[in-house]
């Protein structure tokens, strides 16, 4: 009887970071994933739960920095914006 080898897959590294703040601005929980559409879908779906009870969360890659969505709430709507510069969330 032979011993069968498996084969061990690359690891996949979670550089997508996902940030919930509170309405203080204090980070309230992060979240890690691989992709970053999953990862603003996800936070979308948090955010309407209240599951964090979170105002503010920011999507962005943790390796280079770029920062991929920023969700909040506005009087009672919540939103999206997509953006590649920080500076066009201010």
């Amino acid at each position: 009887m032979t011993k069968r080898k498996i084969k061990k897959s690359k690891a996949v590294t979670r550089t997508i970071q996902t940030t919930y703040y509170d309405h203080k601005g204090n980070a309230v929980r992060i979240n890690r994933s691989v992709h970053a559409h999953l990862a603003v879908a996800k936070a979308v779906d948090y955010m309407q739960l209240d599951y964090y009870q979170a105002k503010t969360v920011e999507v962005f890659d943790a390796s280079d920095g770029t920062l991929h969505a920023v969700i909040r709430w506005r009087n009672k709507i919540l939103e999206i914006v997509f953006k590649r510069d920080p500076k066009e969330f201010q």
